[in-house]
């Protein structure tokens, strides 16, 4: 079934439709959440998960080669504060792939409200303003 519905920039959406809706996912009226909330996460690493244990699955390596004599203390040492700067590294941007996210999701919650960057609320203050 063609998507009738649909329509992009040239004309109609030539895409099949997915069920009786007539619609297309792209242009499914009621999947709008879900294809705003799979664009999100869209490019973005599941977790750091894998990425810590590579670290930690090192780290154990280099602290193995220090007993065994295979690397000098000194070495281990440094190479010690270089896991540490990477797990830090690691941390931060996690935070700030969170912090992203929660704007992104305050902004929304603006957009659906009707509110935008100085609406008032209904106490008389301003979106920005702190309480």
């Amino acid at each position: 079934m063609i998507n009738p519905g649909g329509s992009t920039a040239p004309g109609h959406c030539r895409a099949t439709a997915n069920d009786e809706s007539g619609y297309c996912y792209a242009h499914d009226p009621a999947k709008t959440d879900e294809r705003r909330e799979s664009a999100s996460r869209a490019g973005r690493p599941r977790t750091g998960a894998d990425e810590i244990r590579a670290v930690k699955r090192d780290l154990w390596r280099v602290i193995g080669q220090v007993e065994d004599g295979q690397t000098e203390r000194g070495v281990g040492g440094v190479l010690g504060q270089l896991f540490n700067s990477l797990l830090r590294a690691i941390e931060v941007e996690r935070r700030q792939l969170e912090a992203d996210e929660i704007v992104a999701r305050l902004e929304a919650l603006e957009r659906g409200h009707g509110a935008s960057r100085g609406a008032i609320d209904d106490r008389g203050r301003r979106w920005t303003e702190q309480t």
